[in-house]
C-alpha cells in the first residue's frame, strides 16, 4: 500500500492485493490519523520501519488487526524530503517471519 499525508491524514494512494478484511479496509480507505506510530516514525527519521511482530492497536483497533504479523514501513523521498509511505504487511498465513536485515 502506498500512502500521502493530506489533511492531517494519511491518504491510501495505491494497494495491491485484499488487506484480509472489509472492516479495516474502511478504516484504511477512511484515512490513518496522522500521528499513527508505524507510519510517523519511518517519515519523521526518513528510515524504514520493519515490525516482525506488528504493534496491534498502535494505530487501528486491536481486533481490526489480528490478522496482521510482521510489518514493514517505508518512507518515500523526493530530493531528500519525505512524501509518502509504503507498507508490507504479511497476514497470519506467513506466522513466524521475520525481516532479514543486511
Amino acid at each position: 500500500m502506498y500512502y500521502e499525508l493530506e489533511d492531517h491524514l494519511w491518504q491510501l494512494k495505491s494497494q495491491v492485493g485484499d488487506i484480509g478484511s472489509a472492516a479495516l479496509q474502511a478504516v484504511v480507505n477512511a484515512g490513518l490519523p496522522e500521528a499513527a506510530s508505524s507510519v510517523m516514525r519511518p517519515f519523521e527519521t526518513l528510515l524504514p520501519l520493519y515490525q516482525d511482530v506488528y504493534a496491534r492497536g498502535a494505530d487501528t483497533s486491536v481486533d481490526l488487526v489480528t490478522h496482521i504479523n510482521a510489518v514493514a514501513t517505508l518512507p518515500l523521498l523526493i530530493d531528500g524530503a519525505p512524501v509518502g509511505f509504503w507498507a508490507w504487511d504479511c497476514s497470519s498465513s506467513a506466522r513466524g517471519r521475520r525481516w532479514i536485515k543486511r
